[in-house]
């Protein structure tokens, strides 16, 4: 049922999304791009995409509605502020575009929701075996377990 609060909600966010040409399908391309810029692939192991970041942020952000609105609203405004589809600027100007929203003030809106994903994506990337094992970790970061439960250990065991 839409709510007049969802709809107050959802009114600016669909204008901005039809401004960019944001779409379901680019949103979550726009995603991927996203988790790359921040953890690219590197020496010390797979980009955040290969650990399944995006699946881990929209499982996270598919509990609460207005979570899952934040990571919309996310999408929304890389695409916006890179002047199209994020996922298809070059990487120079994804930087950038990271590099304005992590800039921010930190008690703007923008930022706080910028925050909250960069820290689900960091969360998730080093909870992975593949690569705390590259990094030289003998095993688990956390070996009694991970305390989000959205986010538990994967991988070979080592120690």
């Amino acid at each position: 049922m839409l709510t007049r609060r969802k709809f107050l909600v959802l009114a600016p966010v669909a204008v901005l999304a039809t401004l960019a040409g944001v779409t379901a399908m680019n949103s979550r391309s726009t995603l991927q791009a996203f988790v790359d810029t921040l953890l690219p692939a590197d020496e010390f192991g797979p980009a955040a995409s290969a650990t399944g970041a995006v699946e881990a942020l929209e499982s996270i952000f598919a509990d609460s509605w207005r979570r899952w609105i934040e990571l919309k609203k996310l999408t929304v405004w890389l695409n916006v502020s890179s002047r199209g589809v994020f996922a298809n600027a070059d990487a120079r100007s994804r930087h950038n575009v990271v590099s304005m929203l992590d800039s921010l003030p930190v008690t703007s809106p923008r930022w706080k929701t910028y925050n909250r994903v960069r820290s689900a994506v960091m969360r998730h990337y080093f909870a992975h075996a593949e690569r705390a094992l590259a990094m030289g970790l003998p095993g688990p970061p956390q070996p009694e377990g991970f305390s989000n439960p959205h986010l538990p250990w994967k991988g070979p065991e080592s120690g």
